[in-house]
């Protein structure tokens, strides 16, 4: 979960991942398989430095099922095999965290999507009436109205985005101290 928590891997990035692909000296990963298909690499925080340094062995699959096997990949074949969620969710159950903690991960989402959602809507909206071909359908304050509103719309999607990321942080430290060091080991 740390490793999640920091690198911001997908589930299957996380699941699949092998040593050949981490660094603790340089504090890098590197993920070869990603749902765009182009690897990228990311930097490790010291927590994650120091929960990689701490696991038992150093080949093959990082990270492993209590049993000390590597999780079960997808299907090749099966197109519909892409339950690394499922298999995760498998490692969190057995953690029990407060409550309070999953519904302040809700109300964080909450409170950005509407703006997430509707501000690109009413940004557009502003350039295709305000220099498209409807120009001249439509009164001036009409045009600067959608402009202001636009502009508005994304001073504060900004800002609620900022505070959203500053809210996950601590959430994310608070889960953090919650879990063993061996959580998803």
């Amino acid at each position: 979960m740390i490793f999640l928590f920091y690198t911001g891997a997908r589930c299957g990035e996380a699941l699949w991942l092998d040593w050949r692909n981490i660094d603790l000296e340089r504090r890098q990963v590197i993920f070869e398989k990603t749902k765009n298909g182009e690897a990228r690499g990311v930097p490790l925080h010291e927590r994650v430095v120091a929960v990689l340094a701490n696991l038992s062995h150093r080949e093959g699959e990082v990270f492993r099922r209590p049993d000390g096997l590597p999780y079960e990949r997808p299907d090749p074949e099966d197109d519909a095999d892409t339950s690394a969620g499922s298999r995760i969710k498998k490692v969190v159950r057995q953690y029990v965290l407060p409550d309070s903690l999953n519904k302040r991960t809700v109300r964080i989402k909450a409170r950005l999507f509407p703006w997430l959602t509707f501000t690109p809507l009413v940004t557009m909206a502003a350039f295709i009436l305000g220099g498209g071909v409807h120009t001249r359908m439509l009164p001036g304050w009409v045009h600067g109205s959608l402009a202001l509103l636009a502009l508005g719309m994304n001073l504060v999607t900004a800002v609620l985005a900022v505070q959203c990321i500053s809210d996950n942080v601590v959430l994310i430290d608070e889960i953090d101290a919650l879990l063993p060091e061996s959580a998803g080991e």
